[in-house]
């Protein structure tokens, strides 16, 4: 089973990225965060990996942290959600956001995630909360509060964050600067309502027909 994978970037693309390591190209699947971390083409980047066997297929998964990808195997131990589910959660959200919805029973943001409906988003809380609870995801344990949903000071860093990741991922893939900032100025205002999988495609939208 592959657990890590140390090597270089050889191509990447929006649902992953083909890691050379030792002559061999292994194709992972990323969140966009992720994705946005990772360096350029060329340069050498360590990915921790999960390993899904299927009858049909070996499917790889890769992290550029320990804690996420902790946070990815607990996900898919939840009855309905699947690897590609679960990172459709983590691209959605940083995960100690997502960590912190689960244990604050915040069913409102975790429906928002595309895929995850009221059902799936009732179990996450329901599976989870416990597991949860205390586990540290970078940013310090995380404990349950009274409060349902992210004040406005954090949807703020929360959108500061995503378009930092938006600005970072855009450069990744050979934007110029000033077209980037253009399609960040364009797309600011929407940030708010969009995850982070889907302001990074709405952002090669603009790019590519073209900023003014």
């Amino acid at each position: 089973m592959i657990a890590m994978l140390r090597g270089k970037v050889f191509h990447k693309d929006l649902e992953g990225a083909i890691i050379d390591a030792g002559g061999v190209g292994y194709r992972v699947e990323m969140p966009v965060s992720a994705l946005s971390a990772l360096p350029r083409d060329g340069e050498e980047a360590t990915i921790f990996v999960h390993t899904s066997v299927r009858e049909d297929a070996i499917d790889l998964f890769g992290f550029t942290s320990q804690s996420d990808k902790r946070v990815f195997t607990k996900l898919i131990s939840v009855t309905g959600i699947g690897p590609r589910l679960a990172l459709s959660c983590l691209s959605a959200m940083p995960a100690e956001e997502l960590v912190a919805a689960v244990v604050q029973g915040n069913l409102a943001l975790l429906k928002g995630i595309k895929g995850v409906g009221k059902k799936t988003a009732e179990r996450m809380i329901l599976e989870l909360r416990d597991v949860f609870q205390g586990l540290d995801v970078g940013g310090g344990p995380v404990k349950a509060s009274a409060g349902a949903g992210p004040t406005p000071a954090q949807g703020a860093i929360s959108t500061a964050i995503m378009l930092s990741d938006l600005r970072s991922g855009l450069t990744n893939l050979g934007f110029a600067p000033a077209d980037i900032e253009a399609a960040v100025r364009i797309l600011r205002e929407k940030a708010t309502d969009l995850s982070a999988e889907e302001l990074f495609r709405e952002a090669l939208t603009v790019l590519r027909k073209g900023v003014s």
